[in-house]
């Protein structure tokens, strides 16, 4: 075999393995859009001198440092339309649209907790749970990332993780739950926080 035909298959082998290396040094974000940012980071990833790896050399791969300027931590997703109740969930509903032109739309989208129905009260966004499946608790969370009543325990922690001072509790029945919310909400004592934020956001 000519050496012409060996270092032609040489660079290809290497054009290769750089594209390999790239894209495993690629961060990948699962879904989880409002975008939450944290601290820089870091990956390092190989590179490869091709010249010297032709001649031999063992310092063929170095490794070179790249810096990512920030991680996306949480991404909250927006729907187009966002069906409003402002009656107890008990009553029949009183239903207002919100689109993406209403004044109150980034409000409404922000407070929707996932497997929830957004209530309205004195202007307070609140979730009420889509339904509640057997065995599952109800939780009321006053103060949290997201306010209202959640059915069971993960959909309870997704609304306080994160929080400092997270305020939730076990409720008997959707029904008592919310009627304990609204009384909060009449005391001035619910709070919608943003997670992992720094305390001089709360200020």
């Amino acid at each position: 075999m000519s050496w012409s035909i060996l270092i032609c298959a040489l660079d290809v082998f290497l054009g290769t393995l750089e594209s390999s290396q790239r894209a495993a040094a690629v961060p990948r974000v699962q879904r989880e859009p409002h975008i939450v940012l944290s601290s820089p980071s870091s990956l390092s990833h190989p590179s490869v001198d091709r010249d010297a790896i032709l001649l031999g050399k063992s310092n063929a791969i170095q490794t070179m440092s790249t810096t990512i300027p920030f991680v996306i931590e949480h991404v909250f997703t927006s729907p187009v339309v966002i069906f409003v109740n402002s009656a107890l969930s008990t009553e029949k509903p009183e239903l207002t649209i919100i689109n993406k032109n209403h004044p109150r739309y980034d409000n409404a989208a922000r407070s929707l907790a996932d497997e929830s129905v957004l209530h309205v009260y004195k202007a307070v966004f609140y979730n009420i749970p889509v339904q509640v499946k057997p065995r599952q608790e109800v939780f009321c969370v006053t103060r949290g990332a997201f306010i209202g009543l959640v059915a069971g325990w993960e959909n309870a922690l997704n609304c306080v993780l994160g929080v400092p001072g997270a305020v939730h509790f076990r409720v008997d029945s959707i029904a008592s739950g919310e009627e304990i919310f609204r009384n909060a909400i009449d005391q001035g004592s619910i709070e919608m926080v943003e997670p992992w934020a720094t305390p001089d956001l709360y200020n």
